[in-house]
């Protein structure tokens, strides 16, 4: 397995005026919000907000996803502090399958992890990590499962696991809601580490992990096939 460092994503920070808005269900009135129009703007396109209450509380930021068809369909897009975060892509399949919100690397501010499948050809499924303290660029754990997905889920303790994720429900028409997903096979938990102020993903397998499980997986810096 390679462990994965930083990848660049170019971000352009982009100076916008925040509306007001008051939703208890995702978050309160203790931040100024973007609203549909704002965000659609910022990011270039239509976005539909996730719904992510954790992400508003624990983080100040909004969780989009563009809704449709095309080359940039179900792609999720984290914006906090008026920077957008591109935090994979759905082409080919079904875009942001889970997110939770923890502090793995202990600082004290929380970081966003979320998964996605994508890939009509070569399947992929994806790890995605941003925090505000990372800078602008998210750090991405890229690989593969005989064209099964992951998950990632929070445990009792705050850390992260990360599962195959078997999929019970596609709402593809309400694309403010993630697709429904119970949590198959552990992979192993998520760790984060902070060398030389850049932050790096890796994934512990876990002890019971089949070896017909290991060999399907592969990790990289940017998503292409490899091993």
């Amino acid at each position: 397995m390679k462990h994965i460092g930083k990848i660049g994503v170019a971000v352009v920070a982009v100076a916008i005026s925040f509306a007001a808005q008051s939703d208890g269900s995702q978050g309160g009135t203790h931040a100024k919000w973007l609203s549909h129009e704002q965000a659609s703007k910022l990011v270039g396109g239509d976005v539909v907000e996730v719904v992510a209450p954790d992400v508003r509380q624990s983080m100040h930021a909004q969780l989009f996803r563009v809704p449709g068809w095309g080359a940039v369909a179900w792609d999720s897009v984290l914006i906090m502090d008026g920077r957008p975060y591109k935090l994979g892509q759905g082409q080919g399949g079904y875009g942001l399958t889970s997110f939770c919100v923890a502090d793995l690397d202990g600082d004290g501010v929380a970081e966003l992890y979320t998964t996605n499948s994508w890939g009509s050809g070569i399947h992929r499924a994806e790890l995605w990590a941003v925090s505000k303290k990372w800078g602008p660029d998210p750090v991405r754990l890229g690989g593969a499962l005989a064209n099964r997905d992951w998950v990632v889920r929070k445990t009792k303790d705050g850390g992260v696991d990360l599962y195959v994720g078997k999929i019970t429900g596609w709402p593809s028409s309400k694309p403010e809601k993630v697709p429904e997903y119970s949590s198959g096979l552990r992979i192993g938990s998520v760790h984060v580490a902070i060398v030389r102020g850049l932050a790096s993903m890796s994934v512990e397998f876990a002890p019971d992990l089949p070896a017909s499980i290991k060999d399907d997986l592969w990790f990289d810096k940017i998503g292409k096939p490899g091993r």
